[in-house]
């Protein structure tokens, strides 16, 4: 190969190279778009008074609340009991701010299913599935979100409610699973 054939070469893989860079940085222009969307939609729910009988807010006593699921549910109870005390545990490995907005998720999502007559349960699994797209790191995010997925089952939320949030999941964190249409 000749000298100008060389940096030829070269001069269209630096290019291309610098083509890809410029693609990675609009990327995570958008990533970083979206999380300051998520964020701001965070700051939104956490907004919610809850009024009525709803256990301790400092989530030490369930009781009355747990009580009340029981009855709502029958025998699922546990397994939606099991799982909203999942996604508090994990909760407390979060960052702060999405500490915070996810443990007023799950409150909230509990708070709901005490009621007699439980609603807004989409709303409920949908901020749910907006905190995990917030986080930071996929693993947590995808364990949180597939803890949410499993809750939603058990509450007949339809799938095809939450594609838009499982989209910006998998956006978010490519290697959170999902099968679209389920």
């Amino acid at each position: 190969m000749e000298t100008s054939e060389v940096k030829t070469s070269y001069a269209l893989q630096l290019a291309e190279a610098r083509g890809e860079m410029k693609e990675l940085k609009r990327s995570r222009d958008r990533a970083e778009h979206s999380l300051d969307k998520v964020v701001e939609i965070l700051a939104m729910t956490s907004r919610y008074t809850i009024h009525g009988n709803i256990g301790n807010l400092a989530d030490t006593n369930w009781g009355n609340m747990t009580a009340t699921i029981n009855q709502n549910y029958g025998a699922q109870a546990d397994d939606i009991i099991q799982l909203l005390t999942s996604l508090r545990e994990a909760a407390q490995a979060f960052p702060e701010e999405e500490k915070e907005a996810a443990l007023d998720c799950v409150q909230q999502t509990k708070a709901a299913l005490a009621q007699p007559q439980p609603t807004k349960l989409k709303t409920r699994i949908v901020s749910l599935l907006t905190v995990a797209s917030a986080l930071r790191y996929s693993s947590p995010a995808t364990d949180f979100a597939n803890n949410v997925l499993e809750l939603s089952q058990k509450l007949d939320v339809p799938v095809q409610i939450l594609e838009p949030q499982l989209q910006q999941l998998k956006q978010l964190h490519p290697d959170f699973q999902w099968n679209p249409g389920e």
